[in-house]
């Protein structure tokens, strides 16, 4: 899981492989660091575990940063928040069609006529995640009280699916991509208008709930999924290639 602060620095955990697991975030006043991928149960902090799925997680900014993954590939993922307040405003639909700013149309061309059953589980992915947020979680051992619900906001679809594809198409599961590109790049580069964003990514796993569940397992990707500053939300779930199944979820304020 990593945070990320758009003011200062960030920070970056490892991640997992059998399902894997990655999650990066950004606060203010967080120094960065970075953590490498494996191949098994991952998550940010570097857990192996068999099983398909990969979660990775890292935590910066005014916190302690932990990792810990729960999938069983190794390769980390991270979370990044920021804050501020979300100045986009409303929800946006499962499509990532509606909410939050103006969408670079060219840049996001190539998430158009996402397929009806991709959209279907990133909307279930929304919703568990509202669901948990709403219950409070204990993330590794740190309780972190009841959250209130995010909404599904365009440019962070966009962002979280054009991830996914990346990394699909370029064989890497990790929050920086080959150009070096870091999540806070990828997504402020869309010109999201929010001060604070975080990631989590997945690989391994079909399904939203045990998605889901192995983000809530693994305490980096725990902590991001229940940040209170965050409001908003963006899925990206890809199918095929080398990883069977890419999960992204992209957070902000």
């Amino acid at each position: 899981m990593r945070i990320i602060s758009k003011k200062l620095s960030s920070l970056i955990a490892p991640s997992l492989v059998a399902p894997t697991l990655l999650a990066f975030g950004v606060l203010a006043g967080c120094s960065s660091n970075d953590s490498n991928d494996t191949k098994s149960q991952d998550v940010e902090g570097n857990i192996d575990a068999g099983g398909e799925g990969n979660v990775t997680g890292t935590g910066t900014g005014g916190n302690s940063s932990s990792s810990g993954g729960s999938d069983s590939s190794s390769s980390g993922g991270s979370s990044t928040s920021s804050g501020g307040a979300d100045a986009t405003g409303g929800s946006a639909p499962a499509d990532g069609t509606g909410g939050g700013g103006e969408q670079p149309a060219g840049k996001c061309a190539p998430t158009a006529n996402w397929p009806a059953a991709s959209t279907q589980l990133e909307a279930e992915v929304l919703t568990l995640t509202n669901e948990a947020r709403a219950k409070g979680q204990n993330c590794g051992g740190k309780n972190m009280p009841p959250a209130g619900p995010l909404v599904n906001d365009s440019i962070l679809t966009c962002a979280a699916r054009l991830h996914s594809i990346d990394m699909d198409d370029r064989m890497f599961f990790t929050h920086q991509n080959p150009d070096g590109d870091n999540p806070d790049d990828r997504i402020w580069g869309l010109n999201y208008p929010g001060n604070s964003i975080g990631e989590n990514i997945a690989r391994g796993n079909g399904e939203a709930k045990a998605t889901v569940d192995q983000w809530i397992g693994s305490p980096i990707h725990c902590e991001v999924l229940m940040n209170a500053n965050f409001t908003k939300l963006g899925v990206g779930f890809v199918e095929g290639g080398m990883f069977d199944y890419l999960w992204t979820q992209n957070f902000g304020d």
